[in-house]
């Protein structure tokens, strides 16, 4: 069974006609927290990228060949399953406290990214000079939206979408390769770059200036999120290096802090909020891996979904502490799961 990996993935409206279903949720009290799980109909894997401040929660689902498809589930329990039209596969990346949800999508024609809003209208969404795929990773209250895509140059931008529809491309100086990955309320964009001074990270102001920054210790980083303080989380490697990975929070100020949970083994930073809350999940000397949930003052709490078989996730955490992620089941099941504090 293949496992979930770290993303580093004049549009049209469309109304579409989305699968419902009802799941069956359970919950579980695991000390001083509270597990609701569930898994959409039909799928070997549920994986939720993505909560908002009501607990409803967004993600990718597999079918029985390991196509992925959307599924947005809402605090009541209903999961609404969607594809954009004539989708061979479809990634989800974000969501905002509208209920508005971004990802990228396969067809025929290539790679396009896609805003479904509340109401199910699915909006296709190709870059302006795009050659070579748009894929949206995030989107805040504002409906601002970013991501990246391919020009005719060969080369690869980051790409800011403001309320009023206004398109803005950028590349970071000197690099082949640039790509939004996390927004906060303020329209600050985060994310990361490649090519001839390695591999790095960056922040863009709502001006438009662009600060290139590394996180110590590694070469290769990821950003997961950025709260609206502009403080940014996410995860560093060294390239090659196994076992290398760190979680990080990285102030506004430019302060930067590095953690593993067990050191000398790989842990990885998904979810932020505005409290410089981090979660994600980290492996241990046996190639388990579990969920923690790190508090700003660097207290940690780490867990495992009832049920999981060394095998939990945390994917996005919001501003009340519920976390959302995934877990193993005795059949190789990939379930979903709310973890309420």
């Amino acid at each position: 069974m293949k496992r979930p990996s770290t993303v580093r993935g004049n549009g049209r409206a469309v109304q579409l006609a989305s699968a419902v279903g009802f799941v069956l949720a359970m919950s579980h009290a695991a000390g001083a927290a509270s597990f609701t799980t569930f898994v959409v109909d039909g799928a070997t894997q549920t994986i939720p990228w993505a909560i908002d401040a009501a607990g409803d929660v967004a993600g990718s689902w597999y079918d029985s060949g390991y196509v992925p498809h959307g599924f947005l589930r809402t605090a009541n329990g209903t999961i609404t399953t969607f594809d954009p039209p004539g989708a061979t596969e479809t990634h989800v990346y974000g969501m905002n406290d509208n209920l508005a949800v971004v990802g990228s999508f396969e067809d025929g024609a290539g790679l396009h990214g896609f805003i479904r809003a509340a109401d199910g209208t699915i909006t296709v969404y190709d870059a302006p000079g795009a050659v070579d795929g748009t894929e949206i990773f995030a989107i805040n209250d504002d409906n601002v939206y970013g991501g990246d895509y391919y020009a005719d140059d060969g080369n690869g931008y980051g790409f800011v979408v403001n309320a009023k529809g206004k398109f803005k491309s950028f590349g970071v100086s000197g690099q082949r390769y640039t790509v939004v990955t996390a927004l906060n309320s303020m329209g600050v964009a985060a994310g990361g770059d490649s090519g001839d001074e390695g591999l790095r990270a960056f922040v863009r102001s709502r001006k438009g200036v662009v600060t290139v920054f590394d996180i110590p210790g590694g070469n290769d980083p990821a950003v997961a999120g950025i709260n609206r303080h502009g403080n940014i989380a996410g995860t560093s490697w060294q390239y090659g290096v196994n076992n290398s990975g760190q979680g990080y929070l990285r102030l506004s100020d430019g302060t930067v802090t590095t953690f593993q949970v067990v050191p000398g083994y790989e842990t990885d930073g998904y979810g932020l909020n505005v409290h410089n809350m981090i979660c994600g999940n980290y492996y241990d000397a046996d190639g388990g891996y579990h969920g923690y949930i790190r508090k700003a003052a660097g207290g940690m709490t780490t867990f495992d979904a009832p049920g999981g078989t060394g095998s939990t996730g945390c994917r996005a955490i919001n501003d009340s502490g519920v976390a959302a992620g995934y877990f193993y089941d005795s059949q190789d099941v990939g379930n979903a799961y709310l973890r309420t504090p």
